[in-house]
């Protein structure tokens, strides 16, 4: 093998390790230590972050904004990843939530009290070891359902009615609470 090819795969390994390195960043440092500065190191300056039903800025500041919401609805949340297969200008980590309660709004659902477990797969792309662009895809459905907002797959129709109405007055409920306490703690 000439020293090229050598060269050539040592610096594919390296790019590589690095792609990793920065991905797992996010899950380990952004979103478990919630150190958001982090965003500015991992990510690219016109970074575009792409989650479903979100409009996040450009840059780092894309991730620390969606990071912020995570946090604000589920305080306790800590991930794990389960899988990450990097290339040289790619990377995809399998994740699961180990811990996640819903104790603060999230995407204008009042907190609920309830604990949930969502996977996901998350891909991103890379140049100069940071993020140019990532794609969050996590189980939107199955996180709503754990939350109580959308019905179970496995209920007839009569129950879904009642599912619904339920769910109406649960969330009246939950946001007239959350409305309350957030007045009286901007009165303290």
């Amino acid at each position: 093998m000439s020293h090229s090819a050598v060269d050539t795969e040592a610096s594919v390994a390296a790019a590589v390790a690095a792609n990793e390195a920065t991905v797992r960043r996010v899950f380990d440092a952004v979103i478990n230590e919630r150190d958001l500065d982090a965003a500015d190191e991992i990510c690219a300056e016109d970074c575009v972050v792409t989650v479903p039903g979100l409009s996040l800025p450009p840059g780092p500041e894309g991730l620390k904004e969606f990071a912020r919401g995570l946090h604000s609805g589920f305080p306790d949340l800590e991930v794990a990843i389960d899988e990450v297969i990097a290339t040289p200008d790619a990377a995809s980590v399998r994740w699961r939530s180990l811990r996640q309660t819903q104790t603060g709004e999230y995407r204008g659902i009042p907190p609920t009290g309830r604990s949930v477990t969502v996977s996901g797969t998350n891909f991103y792309r890379l140049r100069s070891g940071r993020i140019t662009e990532g794609w969050v895809q996590a189980d939107s459905l199955g996180l709503a359902q754990q939350l109580g907002v959308v019905p179970p797959d496995d209920i007839g129709a009569g129950a879904r009615v009642g599912f619904i109405f339920g769910s109406v007055m649960r969330m009246a409920y939950l946001q007239a609470r959350h409305s309350l306490r957030s007045r009286e703690s901007r009165r303290a």
